[in-house]
């Protein structure tokens, strides 16, 4: 199946709406940054419901402690997301969190996009943008506060260290309102 640039991977997460609602016709659309990075996301369409299959590691930034992020997502959008891991396999090599999410077409076409937010910042904290910098715990993106936590040095060395102290949070909302 192809992606979004027709090539094997993208080289970002940033999808254009047209390319969003390919995906939600049933047109598989996958990115990833690298084979070896820290953020893989594809997105497909299942039915009535839409599959969104990230890394591990992203899968756990976008759930949150105790289902909380995945939870505040679905009041938010109005859905109903079931998550679960998935073993490597042919199409990903490595192990992947699914999202299935249930609903009307644009409550899924809000959660898909606070995820693929989420992953986008996963994205960023971890493969560089922020290298030897530290950054707050949370990020506050669309409502959603989600918390970061350093993957292991050995596996991401450019990932963003959290800040010591008191917790704060990073409004993303906001910050794209000023850029």
């Amino acid at each position: 199946m192809g992606n979004a640039c027709g090539s094997p991977c993208c080289c970002c997460l940033t999808w254009s709406r047209a390319q969003r609602e390919l995906a939600l016709a049933g047109i598989p659309l996958e990115v990833s940054s690298s084979e070896s990075g820290a953020a893989f996301a594809r997105i497909e369409k299942h039915r009535d419901a839409i599959l969104i299959t990230v890394t591990l590691n992203a899968g756990v930034f976008v759930v949150g402690p105790n289902a909380a992020c995945i939870r505040r997502i679905d009041d938010i959008a109005g859905t109903i997301t079931y998550t679960y891991r998935k073993a490597p396999d042919a199409v990903v090599p490595r192990m992947t969190t699914v999202f299935y999410i249930t609903g009307r077409k644009r409550e899924k076409q809000r959660a898909v996009d606070i995820i693929f937010r989420a992953v986008q910042v996963y994205k960023d904290l971890t493969e560089g943008k922020y290298k030897d910098r530290t950054v707050e715990a949370f990020h506050k993106i669309s409502g959603v506060s989600f918390k970061y936590q350093r993957p292991l040095r050995t596996s991401y060395p450019d990932a963003a260290e959290v800040e010591p102290g008191p917790t704060r949070t990073r409004d993303h909302d906001a910050a794209e309102e000023d850029a």
